[in-house]
């Protein structure tokens, strides 16, 4: 993640939401910082900007126009910031165009799988918004549990009397 640190020249000087903009439309998606304003930046003896004084995770710094997200749609936002770090989210949000990459997907996918254990990853990049996501996941959340036997495994792996998949992967007993 790269994290972008701002010291406006007056109050109200700078516009976030402007900013994100503006930085999106000339850079590529996963080169797009985490903005943060600051009043000054941290400074050491030398006048180098002192990088561990820096805040880190980043303050949620998108101010009073920040859209209020749908109570159903937090928790899953709260998984985006994992991955992208604190910014304003919106329903219609992409994941991909707020610098989310290959390697943030299944870390996504990943925390899904925790409570959603059917999730696909084709699924994820064909629904990249937090709307299109969470409407996915919602079809999942019956069918998860009839998928799967009484020992987690995917289409009765678990096999007879106990036996664990590895148990039944060269038993013919354990066929289905």
């Amino acid at each position: 993640m790269i994290a972008g640190y701002l010291v406006p020249e007056s109050e109200g000087s700078v516009d976030l939401a402007q900013a994100r903009v503006w930085l999106s439309e000339r850079l590529p998606g996963q080169l797009v910082p985490a903005l943060c304003l600051m009043d000054e930046l941290p400074l050491k003896t030398s006048g180098k900007v002192d990088r561990k004084a820096l805040p880190w995770p980043l303050p949620n710094s998108g101010g009073d126009d920040e859209p209020d997200l749908d109570p159903d749609l937090v928790w899953l936002a709260e998984l985006w910031a994992d991955q992208l770090g604190p910014l304003p989210f919106t329903a219609d949000s992409d994941f991909f165009a707020l610098g989310g990459s290959s390697v943030g997907v299944a870390r996504l996918v990943s925390a899904l799988r925790q409570t959603h254990p059917d999730t696909e990853i084709a699924r994820i990049y064909a629904d990249p918004t937090l709307r299109g996501m969470a409407s996915y996941l919602e079809t999942l959340e019956a069918s998860t549990d009839s998928k799967r036997d009484r020992n987690g495994c995917r289409g009765g792996l678990g096999g007879p009397k106990g036996l664990s998949w590895w148990d039944c992967a060269s038993s013919t007993a354990c066929a289905t």
